[in-house]
């Protein structure tokens, strides 16, 4: 019966007996069976070329091993405000911790999701754009009058993208909520004015400026 007997890695002092583990500085650990079975595990983060295994079986003939890691990049996406008012944009970040083919994300790869439902009408997803510097990506959603008081989420949906070298990248999702219509509380002091202090934008509302309401 054919066995591996031991193994060598180019660049790493010794021999290692099949079936031993052999560790590679900054790139991961190696460990041949006797069967030539093999388990690579990288470290953290670490992507690219193996230094090249060459390893010896029992009847004296020798072959050599190369193996490539493929790091999966992944996405996150952030929505710059907590809550929103339909029919005004707000921003939205995504960034990759590596680096992508650029042609293969476009704004069809984020889906407006409520209640975990793709509903494309929620809001309008438009200005896909990639800073040349920080290689971020940016995007304006404005969320549409049907969604008030709606969680809405956006979400990059796994294998949407793919890395510069081909590989399949993870997806991400951000929530945001859409604010309900606007109601008075009011309070009136010992002078007769109202004074409204509200959590919600009052432009437009007669008689008074947004965020401090007053009149007599």
């Amino acid at each position: 019966t054919l066995t591996v007997q031991s193994f060598m890695i180019a660049g790493v002092t010794g021999s290692f007996t099949a079936g031993s583990s052999a560790v590679i500085a900054g790139v991961g650990k190696l460990t041949i069976g006797s069967d030539g079975a093999y388990a690579f595990t990288p470290e953290t983060n670490w992507d690219g070329q193996v230094p090249q295994v060459t390893y010896a079986t029992n009847t004296g003939s020798s072959s050599t091993l190369d193996i490539t890691v493929r790091a999966v990049p992944e996405a996150t996406i952030v929505i710059a405000d907590d809550v929103l008012v339909p029919g005004r944009g707000t921003t939205v970040t995504i960034t990759f911790d590596k680096d992508i083919d650029p042609s293969t994300f476009t704004l069809a790869d984020i889906s407006i999701m409520v209640g975990g439902v793709a509903t494309p009408g929620a809001g309008v997803l438009s200005n896909l754009v990639q800073d040349p510097v920080t290689q971020e990506w940016t995007a304006t959603f404005t969320p549409d009058e049907s969604a008030r008081g709606q969680q809405i989420d956006l979400v990059i949906a796994d294998g949407s993208f793919t890395s510069a070298a081909g590989v399949a990248g993870m997806g991400d999702a951000d929530d945001t909520r859409v604010n309900s219509r606007p109601t008075l509380d009011l309070d009136v002091d010992g002078g007769g004015s109202v004074t409204y202090v509200p959590g919600y934008d009052l432009a437009g509302f007669g008689g008074g400026t947004n965020g401090n309401w007053t009149t007599g």
